[in-house]
């Protein structure tokens, strides 16, 4: 629900207690994934917000992917948070046929790293646990309140970023529609090739991609190697097939692999399949946002933020995993945002409504539609290219850099 009142209930003790420095701004980022806690760091750096995280699991688990950290997205990092770039090189591993300058790692190290930073700053709160029910945005008052389902938490904020995903909450209680669901299911998983009782531990000789599956209709595999900065094995099994649709668990999907490989490559995916413990894997259906100028047209400015409330990330622009960019462009909107909140101005501004609907939320958003558009329509045309089986052409020379020059 967002609800513009002329008359708000009181401010609660345990909101004024989650204040901080009540002489400070008030930031409330929604999602304590890769962009909300990157965002968190680069503000908190500056000194002159109280900043709170809000997520809605009680634990950080180690699930998902691999990450592509591309150039652009490192650029956008080091430039919220110094020195993150050579501690996330003794994480991860250069890929010598993936994109230039792109650094893999698992997705849990890069954000156990953000959460260890985060939790270091002094202006950064981060709470865990709280399921969002509401934000009310009243234009005549100086903060809007964000409250929370089962908890008597609330929290104010003259900003509030919704940085929770592809199904965002946030872009809900704007009134927008959902993210649409592909044909497209992705597993991700991973496993510890050095155990002594693997059948497994000859992949971590096999270099950074020891085993890929490609033609296998509409199925296609990959595990990524870090041996010898970990020894995990991550896998990713991508399916369009129909029968995959409303699977729940991700390691059901690997007999759709059977038959479509030789016997030595299926007794490999078979023993990858029984040492992944299933709560290392998950299972989730591939969702875009819809950047069509018709709906970004609905929406009048911007990518559908709208007075003190903005998105980044999946919750504005989430886009085919075809060239890692989804996670990289969230980056590039963290260190945008992170720029306009740096200026002196805006700190001393943001009790005005107004001017955080224009001079924040219009003016972020509309400087990185362009650029987040073309990126969304090449991932989106590379994917209908794959499923057609056609051929995808690589990058001009020209695009690339444009794209990994960053903002």
């Amino acid at each position: 629900r967002l609800r513009c009142y002329g008359n708000l209930p009181k401010r609660n003790k345990m909101a004024q207690e989650n204040d901080g420095d009540y002489n400070k701004s008030n930031i409330v980022i929604v999602g304590a994934g890769l962009s909300g806690l990157a965002l968190a760091i680069g503000i908190g750096r500056l000194g002159r917000y109280n900043i709170h995280v809000v997520e809605k699991r009680k634990t950080f688990t180690a699930q998902g992917a691999a990450f592509g950290l591309a150039r652009n997205g490192a650029l956008a990092l080091e430039e919220m948070c110094p020195g993150i770039a050579e501690e996330l090189e003794g994480k991860g591993i250069r890929v010598e046929n993936g994109p230039p300058g792109t650094l893999l790692l698992p997705w849990w190290n890069l954000r156990d790293v953000l959460l260890r930073r985060a939790r270091e700053c002094d202006d950064v709160s981060i709470h865990v646990g709280l399921e969002l029910e509401s934000i009310e945005d009243d234009p005549l008052v100086s903060r809007a309140t964000v409250r929370f389902k089962d908890d008597p938490m609330e929290l104010e904020g003259e900003i509030v970023v919704g940085a929770d995903g592809v199904n965002s909450v946030v872009r809900s209680i704007l009134g927008h529609k959902p993210a649409i669901r592909t044909d497209a299911l992705a597993c991700r998983g991973h496993f510890d090739a050095s155990k002594e009782s693997s059948k497994l531990q000859f992949l971590l000789e096999r270099g950074p991609v020891p085993l890929q599956v490609v033609d296998a209709g509409d199925t296609n595999f990959m595990c990524f190697n870090f041996n010898p900065k970990s020894p995990r094995i991550i896998w990713c099994l991508n399916s369009n097939k129909r029968e995959a649709q409303h699977m729940v668990n991700p390691l059901d999907l690997f007999q759709f692999l059977e038959g479509k490989v030789d016997v030595e490559t299926w007794s490999i995916l078979e023993n990858i399949r029984d040492e992944t413990d299933l709560e290392h894997a998950m299972i989730t259906n591939v969702k875009v946002q819809d950047m069509s100028q018709d709906t970004l047209n609905s929406m009048v400015k911007g990518w559908g933020g709208k007075g003190r409330i903005t998105l980044i990330g999946d919750a504005a622009h989430a886009m085919r995993p075809m060239a890692g960019q989804g996670g990289n462009t969230a980056f590039e909107d963290c260190v945008v945002l992170y720029r306009i909140l740096s200026e002196d101005h805006t700190a001393q501004s943001l009790k005005d409504s107004e001017f955080c609907d224009k001079q924040v939320v219009t003016r972020f958003e509309q400087s990185r539609l362009e650029r987040v558009r073309k990126i969304h329509d090449d991932q989106r045309i590379s994917a209908e290219k794959l499923y057609r089986k056609e051929k995808i052409e690589p990058w001009t020379p020209e695009f690339a850099k444009w794209v990994y020059s960053g903002v």
